[in-house]
């Protein structure tokens, strides 16, 4: 029996945690000799994997929940035949879930500044008006989960101005005022 594909697989970009569905046609429609790999592994329906016929010769595989790792060619064979594409998974950017927020304080305080960010595990940089912040005796940066803080001691007049959390492509500002 002379099988043909007659609608071939596509390449599929997906971003972690998503799903992908991959899609081809087959003739004759009846055909059921079929497999569906990921690389060269063989998949099979299951919580994570869903492979389905549909009437027409075509043939689907949905996969759920892709990590990074995930990444590959999929491949889907039909007696001697056989269409393939790559699956891509990127991923997820990292965004700020709680912002800074503006502080007034007194000269001498300490001032503290939060933000949160979508991925626990993910550098946050801190600058004042533009300029990169690091540890010193001045500032105290920490990262503990998702929250970002970064304290200023002993506060002072110039310690006044802008400052800007940032996690990967996400940034956030804050103004704070010493009196």
């Amino acid at each position: 029996q002379k099988i043909l594909i007659i609608e071939d697989l596509e390449d599929v970009d997906v971003v972690e945690g998503e799903s992908a569905m991959f899609k081809c046609r087959i003739s004759p429609v009846e055909y059921s000799n079929v497999q569906w790999f990921l690389d060269k592994t063989p998949l099979h329906t299951n919580e994570l994997n869903d492979i389905q016929s549909h009437p027409g010769g075509y043939h689907l595989l949905t996969l759920k929940k892709l990590s990074l790792k995930d990444s590959g060619v999929i491949t889907f064979e039909a007696g001697d035949k056989k269409t393939s594409a790559s699956l891509v998974v990127k991923e997820k950017p990292c965004i700020i879930t709680k912002e800074l927020a503006d502080a007034k304080i007194f000269e001498g305080e300490d001032a503290f500044l939060h933000c949160e960010t979508s991925k626990s595990d993910s550098p946050v940089k801190w600058y004042k008006d533009g300029k990169t912040l690091r540890n010193s005796s001045k500032y105290k940066i920490s990262r503990s989960g998702f929250e970002a803080t970064l304290v200023i001691h002993g506060t002072e007049e110039r310690d006044s101005g802008r400052y800007e959390c940032e996690a990967g492509t996400a940034k956030n500002s804050a103004v704070v005022t010493v009196k």
